[in-house]
């Protein structure tokens, strides 16, 4: 025991130029070299037999953590019924997401109360808050500073990830509103006539598609079935068409 190597062990525990396990196995000792390190740890004696690359990765690694730690709050996937409960110290309001990478409803969840400066935080840079817990770091800055926007401010303004308030007619208007059935309506159908139909043709309510679709009917007696129409099939009378969708995951992917 004696003859034990400290230096030797620590090098050939953070070797991950092999397997999974390996690499493991080094996350793992790093953690507990983490760990024991306290606050009467002599880090001059630590930091003088380190190289000055590592130095420098060491530098960049302290920045990046105390910036970590800043974070306010944390984004809560769930459902749209827990998401839509009022907002209070812990949490804030819902909202849904939009965009190549949106399609889930929640919330963030407070690590604290939050402060006024970070309330307004949470209201300009939501998407950053997404992402980080906080504004990236270019929107702290006192004195604005920011020479240019982030990548949550690019992923927003090129559609990649959007958050909304949650608001029904908006969800409806954006395509992400989630229900059992959907309707789209063709008012100009002919027979054997191959319908395309795109978002702007989308209906959540029954009630609405029908009452578009006599209006635009051209027959009496198809407007009668229309009126009687129950919703869970096509309808396809004279020029009018309704596209009955019960499995709308399905059948906008």
């Amino acid at each position: 025991m004696n003859n034990f190597n400290l230096s030797k062990y620590i090098k050939n525990e953070l070797d991950t130029n092999s397997s999974k396990e390996r690499k493991q196995r080094a996350n793992k000792c790093l953690e507990e070299i983490g760990k024991s390190l306290g606050e009467y740890t002599d880090f001059h004696k630590i930091l003088g037999e380190m190289s000055d690359s590592a130095i420098r990765e060491l530098c960049d690694a302290v920045i990046d953590i105390k910036f970590h730690r800043k974070r306010f709050t944390d984004f809560v996937t769930c459902t749209r019924e827990e998401a839509n409960k009022p907002a209070d110290e812990n949490r804030s309001i819902g909202y849904f997401t939009y965009g190549e990478c949106g399609g889930e409803y929640g919330y963030f969840k407070h690590r604290r109360k939050l402060t006024d400066f970070e309330k307004e935080w949470l209201k300009e840079h939501t998407e950053c808050c997404y992402y980080n817990g906080q504004p990236c770091e270019r929107w702290q800055d006192e004195n604005g500073n920011a020479d240019e926007d982030c990548e949550c401010e690019l992923g927003k303004e090129y559609s990649s990830l959007i958050l909304y308030e949650l608001d029904e007619d908006h969800e409806k208007e954006m395509g992400v509103w989630k229900q059992d059935i959907i309707w789209y309506l063709d008012t100009s159908y002919e027979k054997d006539q191959e319908t395309e139909y795109s978002s702007g043709d989308r209906y959540y309510s029954l009630t609405n598609v029908k009452k578009d679709a006599i209006t635009s009917c051209d027959d009496e007696e198809y407007c009668e079935k229309i009126f009687k129409y129950d919703g869970n099939q096509d309808f396809i009378e004279g020029n009018i068409h309704i596209h009955s969708i019960k499995d709308v995951d399905e059948f906008e992917n």
